[in-house]
């Protein structure tokens, strides 16, 4: 597969209650990325952004000050 040869991290960020994206598409990602983060949220649903704007900004810088150091 192609995305095996992703070398850049990856961040999916990932509502359970997405009606969208299923769980399958993150699993997915998982099995065929190499270097991937994924952060599941519990409550929200697709347009997680909308309902948790400081969490999701929160966890994106996270994620890079891990990628930088």
């Amino acid at each position: 597969y192609r995305l095996s040869k992703i070398d850049t991290p990856v961040l999916i960020l990932w509502a359970q209650n997405d009606l969208v994206v299923p769980i399958q598409a993150q699993e997915y990602f998982l099995k065929y990325i190499p270097n991937i983060k994924l952060n599941t949220y519990f409550d929200g649903g697709h347009f997680l952004i909308h309902m948790h704007p400081h969490l999701i900004a929160n966890d994106i810088a996270n994620f890079f000050n891990l990628i930088t150091t």
